[in-house]
């Protein structure tokens, strides 16, 4: 779970960052630097297709 909420911190940097780029590059509004950063850690971090962060594989039951 720590990995996650590191990952979130960082990605929300990563995307104010360029989206603050962007704006700057651009000459769009400002405010595209926070969204963007919402919308990469979220996408990031929710991994709806869990193809970043796997689940462990459930232990077979042992019949004994």
């Amino acid at each position: 779970m720590l990995k996650r909420v590191v990952s979130l911190i960082i990605w929300f940097y990563a995307g104010w960052t360029l989206g603050g780029l962007i704006a700057y590059t651009t000459g769009v509004s400002e405010l595209i630097g926070p969204i963007l950063g919402i919308a990469c850690a979220a996408i990031f971090v929710g991994d709806p297709r869990h193809l970043i962060w796997v689940r462990p594989a459930k232990a077979a039951p042992t019949v004994a």
